[in-house]
C-alpha cells in the first residue's frame, strides 16, 4: 500500500469529519530532570504521599527501563514537583491529545469534554476545538476553551522522562521510557461537565464519530456509571453515531472487569494495546499471532463490531460480521493511524499533515486474513513516546469515516 494514497485518502476523510471527544482533558508538566540528579533506592509505590516515595518510584522505572504510571494522593507532592523542576506544558489526556491532533490534521469539527477550563488549559488548547456552554437563555454555544477559561490549573500529570544509558547517580536507565505521576481528582471520577451533559441531544447530531476515554484513572465502578450514561444518552439521540472506547494502563481490574461487561457492547468499536489485551486475556502474549487469537476471543466475547490493537511493532484490527466497517478499509484506517503516531514519535509534537508526509516510508506493509486487518510497523528514532497511542487513535477515526 502506498503512503502517498493513505496520506491522501486521509486529508479527503478529515475535511468530511466531526468528532466529539470525551472525557479526559488535562494538562501533561514534562519534567527536565536536571544533570547530576541522584535517585534514592528504588521503591514501587501505587499512591504517593510524599516527595520520597516519588523519587523511589521514579528510580524503580528508571532501573527497570520500562514505563508507568502512579497516583499522587497529596497537593503538597504535586505543588512540590511544580516548585523543584522545570517543566513544560501541554495538552494532556486521552480526549485532550486526541482533540489536538484531530485539529491539527485539519478535521472538519471537533468538539471535546471538560470538566474545567483552567487559563493554562484555555492557552494551551488549540483554539479550534469547541466546548459546549449554555447561555443564560439556555441556549447552547460552542467556544473554544480560550473564551471559557479561568482560575488556576491546581492538577497536573507530571512526565518524567529518561534516556537510555541516563544516569542519576548509582541509578542508570535500563531503557528509553517514562514515569508518570498523576493528581487528578476530577477524572479519576469521571466527572461530567454539566454544560456537555445538558447538550447531548445536540451532539450526538453534529458529531459522525465519538471517542470516549479515560476510564483507567477510575478508582470505582461507581465513577463510572455518569459516563456509561452519557454514552447512553449519545446512542439514543442518535443510534447511528459511531462509538470508540480507548483503553489505557488499567489501575483497577474490577473497573476493566465492569468495561468488559458493561460499556464494551454499548460501544461497539474498542482499541487498546497490547498489555491492555493481556489484561483481558489473562496471560502473557508472545509475537503477532499469539495477540490476534486473543483479540479474536475478545471481540467475540463482548459482541464487539470491530476490536483494534495498537502495539510497537504492529497494529490489528479484528471485524466483525455484519459490520458497517471492513478489513479493506480497516487497512486504511489502520496505516493512517500508524502514519501519524509514527511522525508524532519522530516531531515530539502534535503533528501536522506536512509532519505526517516527512515520515512516511514509500510502501507499507500490510494484509488481510478474513476478518482481521493487519498492519506493521518500521522502528524509527523516537524524539517522544508520550500520547503515541492517541495519535494513532485519531489517525485511526479519521480513516474509519
Amino acid at each position: 500500500m502506498l503512503a502517498s494514497e493513505i496520506i491522501r485518502f486521509g486529508k479527503k476523510q478529515a475535511a468530511k469529519g466531526r468528532f466529539l471527544c470525551a472525557f479526559n482533558t488535562c494538562v501533561d508538566g514534562v519534567v527536565k530532570l536536571p544533570k547530576g540528579m541522584s535517585l534514592p533506592q528504588p521503591k514501587l509505590v501505587g499512591e504517593i504521599y510524599d516527595q520520597h516515595q516519588l523519587l523511589s518510584t521514579l528510580a524503580y522505572f528508571v532501573e527497570k527501563g520500562a514505563g508507568g504510571e502512579s497516583i499522587i494522593a497529596s497537593q503538597e507532592v504535586c505543588d512540590w514537583i511544580g516548585k523543584n523542576f522545570k517543566a513544560k506544558f501541554q495538552v494532556g489526556g486521552q480526549a485532550g491529545i486526541v482533540s489536538e491532533t484531530l485539529a491539527s490534521l485539519k478535521a472538519k469539527k471537533v468538539y471535546c469534554h471538560s470538566y474545567s477550563l483552567s487559563e493554562l488549559k484555555g492557552k494551551l488548547l488549540n483554539s479550534k476545538i469547541l466546548f459546549p456552554r449554555l447561555d443564560h437563555n439556555g441556549r447552547i454555544k460552542y467556544l473554544p476553551a480560550g473564551k471559557l477559561a479561568f482560575g488556576p490549573e491546581r492538577e497536573f500529570h507530571w512526565i518524567f522522562n529518561f534516556r537510555k544509558g541516563q544516569r542519576f547517580g548509582k541509578r542508570v536507565a535500563k531503557e528509553t521510557d517514562r514515569f508518570i505521576a498523576t493528581f487528578d481528582r476530577i477524572n479519576s471520577r469521571m466527572r461530567v461537565n454539566p454544560h456537555f451533559a445538558h447538550s447531548l441531544h445536540k451532539l450526538a447530531h453534529h458529531a459522525n464519530t465519538c471517542l470516549v476515554a479515560g476510564f483507567p484513572l477510575a478508582e470505582d465502578t461507581k465513577d463510572i456509571l455518569k459516563a456509561k450514561e452519557v454514552i447512553g444518552e449519545l446512542k439514543k439521540f442518535n443510534p447511528k453515531l459511531a462509538i470508540h472506547l480507548e483503553l489505557g494502563d488499567m489501575r483497577k481490574r474490577g473497573v476493566g472487569n465492569y468495561l468488559l461487561k458493561e460499556v464494551f457492547p454499548l460501544c461497539g468499536r474498542v482499541g487498546m494495546d497490547e498489555t491492555e489485551l493481556e489484561l483481558f486475556s489473562k496471560g502473557r502474549l508472545e509475537g503477532l499471532e499469539a495477540q490476534v487469537r486473543a483479540g479474536r476471543k475478545l471481540a467475540s466475547r463482548a459482541k464487539l463490531e470491530r476490536l483494534v490493537v495498537h502495539a510497537r511493532e504492529h497494529s490489528f484490527s479484528v471485524v466483525s460480521k455484519g459490520s458497517r466497517l471492513s478489513s479493506k478499509k480497516e487497512l486504511k484506517a489502520l496505516a493512517l493511524g500508524n502514519l501519524v503516531a509514527k511522525a508524532k514519535a519522530s516531531c515530539g509534537r502534535t503533528p501536522t499533515w506536512k509532519d505526517v508526509s516527512r515520515v512516511a516510508d514509500k510502501q507499507i506493509e500490510c494484509e488481510v486474513r478474513g476478518q482481521v486487518a493487519i498492519c506493521f510497523n518500521k522502528p524509527i528514532r523516537a524524539k517522544t513516546t508520550l500520547g503515541l497511542g492517541d495519535a494513532f487513535t485519531a489517525g485511526l477515526l479519521v480513516g474509519e469515516l
